[in-house]
């Protein structure tokens, strides 16, 4: 099979003050990112795609997120947000951070990925100026979400197709999105609302 190549990795620049982050992150058709607290699919090209775009830089998570991991992500600055992880029983290799606006200060002008969960997107969402998102083809039944978001906030710039093959058992689409430069578009932090999910 003829693979697209993978998208290339953009220079994130300041987007009316917004930090040069990137979230990260697949959901499927209705916006579930996990189930059962894993993930509710195997693509090995989606995981190979994140370990790439990722590799050499911060990676912010979550206390559930880092435990589902299990373990530091090797080759990258692993920043975990948690009022209630210990330090002391972390890898020396993990940043522990207990206040969002810590991770701001510290890496404000760091080219970091913000790669879940759901309260962590949701919190970050208004400073990131990409978007990095495998959309995966199936609804999957999940029970966390991706935040809703304002798609007229932002501009897709690059879409990878990926079809269902022997290895992956959905067929995916990868897609680049860069917040627009404009106070007008609906609420500044590019979010929705939180809808209940049918």
């Amino acid at each position: 099979m003829n693979r697209a190549a993978p998208p290339a990795i953009l220079t994130v620049a300041m987007i009316d003050g917004r930090k040069p982050w990137t979230i990260i992150a697949a959901v499927d058709r209705r916006g579930a990112i996990g189930q059962g607290g894993r993930l509710p699919w195997h693509l090995p090209d989606d995981l190979a795609h994140f370990r790439r775009t990722t590799m050499g830089h911060p990676v912010l998570m979550g206390r559930l997120t880092y435990a589902a991991i299990g373990r530091p992500l090797p080759g990258r600055e692993n920043v975990v947000l948690s009022r209630t992880l210990v330090r002391s029983l972390l890898p020396e290799e993990v940043r522990l951070f207990a206040e969002a606006d810590d991770v701001r200060r510290t890496y404000g002008e760091t080219a970091l990925f913000v790669i879940g969960g759901a309260q962590i997107f949701r919190e970050f969402f208004p400073d990131v100026a990409r978007l990095l998102l495998t959309v995966v083809d199936a609804d999957t039944g999940g029970d966390v979400f991706f935040p809703a978001w304002d798609r007229t906030a932002w501009t897709l710039v690059d879409r990878r197709r990926h079809p269902r093959d022997a290895r992956h058992a959905y067929a995916f689409s990868i897609e680049t999105y860069v917040r627009k430069s404009c106070g007008g578009c609906g609420d500044p932090s590019g979010l929705l609302p939180a809808l209940g999910r049918g």
